[in-house]
């Protein structure tokens, strides 16, 4: 007989029981009595796209397609999300492809990352801009028509061919098919600067046929050479192929042997050009450039042209031949007197060229000279190792400034006295042509 005490543990028993099992139940089932939310979106084509297709939600499946629907200007999509999900409301519906076989699945993508609001039951998801899904039936039966192309009796070869050539391949084939994936998955991390680009492709595709006739041209010239390489023949291809690469070779063993001192080279040009891209630096250039065309130009103004003798025997005359007549000292001094400085001047110590030493190993030494010894009271100071170290003694750094360089304007009290000075010149020049010509009277 069962007792009070036994009824009261089995029913407690078999009710933790369901309780239980109604947990995993709706834990790994859902609730069977809450409704999935439903959301629509429209393509403008949907080829391909079938109900019980997945709906993911950044790659995480959440739901499945329930149907598919023709309206005025589009397909209508229906999609069935699981109870419990929530959509963000700034996502954008596309198609993509699942797997090789062709099978497609709505991805929802946010446009940020984060946002408060959920879609609710009945909401529209738009669609990415420009968003077609690919039609694949258009493939597989493209597919199709290449393989029936084929004909029967050379399938079988082509197939052994191919499983030829493949076989100990599996590495490579592995590394195709993972540099593919990756190829992907960067295309689809910039899609949007693709869809940029194609954007403005219109404009560029302008520019390209303004230019239509110099394009032709470049190609018939084109044409033209590989003619001229197909004259050529096997050989001079080869020839050249060969010469290249024997040249190819001595650079590449030239700066191999030298690359230290052309790491020495690069770093002493670029502590000139540095030297030379400061601001007072490169105004004194500036200024001394603009300044020597006031003297180099009056002496071109007072150089007179004639005819001269040629420079061999059998060479013939220069009838354009420029002669300057010009004196240094004006007036003229028949003699002057040498003037001793006031103290002896020291004489300064001698400071050889350092070696150069770089990363890639030792340069080119310091400076030398067999047999040398500086002057009476002079020094020489030998150049340290830390002098020869290209990377502790790196160049300075170039203040910045829009005053690095200036046209020097021109100055009155500057051009008076290289008037002063060309004026006696040109006197001279145009006095010495009629001595000249009573010279050739008398002879």
């Amino acid at each position: 007989m069962i007792n009070r005490r036994l009824l009261i543990n089995l029913v407690a028993f078999f009710v933790v029981s369901f309780a239980l099992v109604g947990y995993g139940v709706v834990n790994l089932l859902g609730n069977p009595l809450a409704s999935p939310t439903v959301l629509t979106t429209e393509f403008p084509n949907a080829s391909g796209l079938y109900p019980g297709f997945e709906v993911e939600l950044n790659g995480v499946p959440v739901g499945t397609v329930t149907s598919t629907a023709l309206t005025k200007t589009a397909t209508k999509v229906t999609m069935s999300i699981n109870p419990g999900i929530s959509v963000p409301s700034n996502v954008q519906a596309s198609v993509q492809i699942a797997n090789d076989l062709g099978e497609q699945v709505v991805n929802l993508v946010p446009k940020q990352h984060t946002d408060p609001h959920t879609l609710a039951s009945g909401s529209n998801v738009p669609a990415q801009p420009n968003e077609v899904p690919a039609d694949v039936g258009q493939v597989v039966e493209t597919a199709t028509k290449l393989l029936q192309a084929i004909p029967a009796n050379d399938l079988n070869k082509l197939i052994g061919e191919l499983a030829t050539s493949l076989q100990g391949n599996a590495g490579n084939l592995r590394t195709l098919i993972d540099a593919g994936t990756t190829f992907n998955k960067e295309f689809v991390a910039y899609e949007q600067q693709f869809t940029q680009l194609l954007a403005n492709a219109p404009p560029s595709l302008d520019a390209v046929t303004a230019v239509a006739p110099e394009l032709r041209q470049d190609l018939v010239n084109t044409a033209a050479l590989v003619q001229v390489l197909a004259q050529q023949g096997q050989t001079g291809l080869h020839n050249l192929f060969a010469n290249g690469s024997s040249a190819f070779t001595q650079i590449n063993n030239f700066i191999t042997s030298q690359s230290a001192n052309i790491g020495c080279f690069l770093h002493d040009t670029a502590d000139i050009l540095t030297n030379l891209a400061q601001p007072a630096n490169l105004n004194n250039l500036s200024q001394g450039l603009a300044y020597n065309q006031y003297f180099f130009g009056a002496v071109d103004k007072i150089a007179v042209a004639g005819a001269a003798k040629g420079p061999t025997k059998n060479s013939p005359p220069d009838q354009n031949q420029v002669f300057l007549r010009t004196r240094l000292l004006l007036p003229p001094i028949l003699s002057e007197q040498g003037v001793s400085y006031a103290s002896a001047n020291p004489i300064p110590d001698t400071l050889p060229g350092a070696g150069c030493t770089t990363v890639f190993g030792q340069g080119v030494g310091p400076a030398t000279q067999a047999g040398f010894s500086p002057a009476a009271g002079g020094h020489l100071v030998a150049p340290t190792p830390q002098e020869s170290d290209v990377e502790l003694n790196a160049g300075p750094q170039v203040p910045v400034s829009n005053a690095s360089y200036r046209v020097p304007r021109s100055s009155a009290a500057l051009l008076l006295a290289l008037g002063a000075l060309v004026a006696p010149a040109l006197m001279l020049a145009w006095g010495a042509r009629p001595s000249r010509r009573r010279a050739r009277r008398r002879a």
